[in-house]
């Protein structure tokens, strides 16, 4: 493609660091790129600035779509939009690729990089759950946290739809518009819920395994648009994954018996799923409580690390209850990196409601590990790893200590479930089949 180069956004660092790292590493073997950054971890810059690693990285372009500058939503949309136009009129890139096309850098991007007759991909950065789970959970915990509680239930989801629908008008329509530029209509939209990504201006959705392919179709995606490619920590670009752990992890800090409890992020209120009744944030933190302690009761003796999300919120009372329990309890940093306490972790348990895509990276990143996901509140969103072939489902405390007692005991056996290969078998070959394509 001559001196054109790919263009490369990293999305939110989380997702980078666990996810895409490794596929830019594959292209950068072979094609020059540009990449839009999100702001970067010092290990993570290091990693990138090594020419033995990443030899054709030509340059690295702030963002600051999810991270840094504090500014208005408008102010931040029109920046946005026009370091979009910016970046593809300098770099006149052939391909792009991102993680989704659903917020204002991606629709812009992809926008503007298809006027260039660029071809655009969408990678998928963690685990998926179903659009409409996500619309209705999201739907329900505006009602009840931005109303009043005097207001009937089915007139709070009301408004709290009408507001949605202003927002999307707003983001979809007015502001681009008003910078001149055409609309982005379509029924894909975060502002909607409506999330399920390649719906928009990608050309092609690249998703882990067939169980992610399935829930993109139901989502609307195209089939021809939807690619399988293993996550690349299951191939040769784990080393990437790996010099990044060595750098997290203190010599000698992995000991037997440590269990890893992750605590999910920032949560207000959840929902059944039979009746859609409240549950508060009171009686996650109780619940939370009693699982740490059924755990430390079960596993006499065990180190336990409870590593709360990075948006994990205000946790300062959760955290000295818990450390009441035991002196072998450490309630950890939530700016840690949760790769770090997977990787020196005997066991994983994911605290409901448990739909973090940590349980997803902690199965690719240790197939071995004992890796259980807790449904006990039978939450909306609580079953997100109930067909997962490589994490243990679990809905009561009765299943919860039975897993616990065959750890213990070292009679635990994980299933062995084979996973559904890929299309293609890293980035690099797919880039050449969509280059022939084109």
């Amino acid at each position: 493609m001559g001196d054109r180069p790919i263009l490369f956004y990293t999305s939110i660092p989380h997702s980078f660091r666990t996810t895409l790292i490794g596929y830019l590493y594959e292209i950068v073997q072979v094609y020059p790129v540009v990449l839009l950054a999100e702001e970067l971890s010092p290990d993570v810059k290091k990693i990138l600035e090594d020419k033995s690693l990443f030899p054709n990285l030509n340059k690295i372009i702030p963002v600051n779509q999810y991270t840094g500058l504090e500014e208005s939503r408008i102010k931040k949309y029109r920046r946005l939009r026009a370091l979009a136009k910016k970046v593809i009129n300098d770099y006149h890139p052939w391909l792009v690729v991102t993680a989704n096309d659903l917020y204002s850098f991606e629709m812009h991007l992809f926008r503007y990089a298809k006027r260039g007759n660029a071809i655009t991909v969408c990678i998928q950065p963690g685990g998926t759950i179903e659009s409409r789970v996500v619309k209705l959970w999201i739907d329900l915990t505006n009602a009840y946290l931005k109303f009043p509680s005097f207001i009937p239930l089915h007139l709070r989801l009301f408004l709290a739809r009408i507001r949605k629908y202003f927002g999307y008008f707003l983001y979809h329509w007015l502001l681009p518009i008003l910078g001149g530029e055409t609309p982005f209509p379509g029924k894909a939209s975060y502002i909607l819920e409506t999330t399920t990504t390649g719906m928009r201006e990608a050309d092609y959705q690249i998703v882990f395994s067939k169980h992610d392919y399935d829930i993109h179709r139901k989502g609307g995606v195209p089939k021809e648009k939807l690619i399988i490619i293993d996550h690349p920590v299951t191939r040769d670009t784990k080393k990437i994954f790996n010099i990044l752990l060595q750098r997290s992890i203190k010599p000698n800090e992995k000991r037997k018996n440590i269990a890893t409890l992750m605590l999910p992020s920032e949560i207000s209120i959840g929902f059944r799923r039979q009746n859609l009744s409240l549950i508060s944030r009171e009686q996650y933190e109780k619940r939370w409580i009693e699982i740490v302690k059924l755990v430390s009761e079960s596993l006499p003796g065990w180190e336990i690390y409870v590593k709360p999300h990075p948006t994990s919120g205000n946790i300062d009372i959760l955290q000295e209850e818990l450390m009441k329990i035991s002196k072998k309890i450490t309630v950890v940093s939530p700016g840690e990196s949760a790769e770090r306490y997977i990787e020196i972790a005997n066991i994983v348990i994911g605290l409901p409601p448990s739909a973090s895509t940590t349980l997803f990276v902690a199965s690719i990143q240790n197939p071995s590990l004992p890796i259980i996901s807790l449904d006990t509140e039978q939450e909306l969103i609580g079953d997100f790893y109930k067909d997962s072939p490589r994490i243990d489902y679990v809905s009561s405390n009765k299943e919860l200590l039975d897993k616990l007692s065959q750890i213990n005991n070292n009679t635990y056996r994980k299933r062995q479930n084979k996973l559904t290969s890929g299309d293609f078998r890293n980035l690099v070959e797919f880039i050449e089949y969509a280059i022939q394509k084109r």
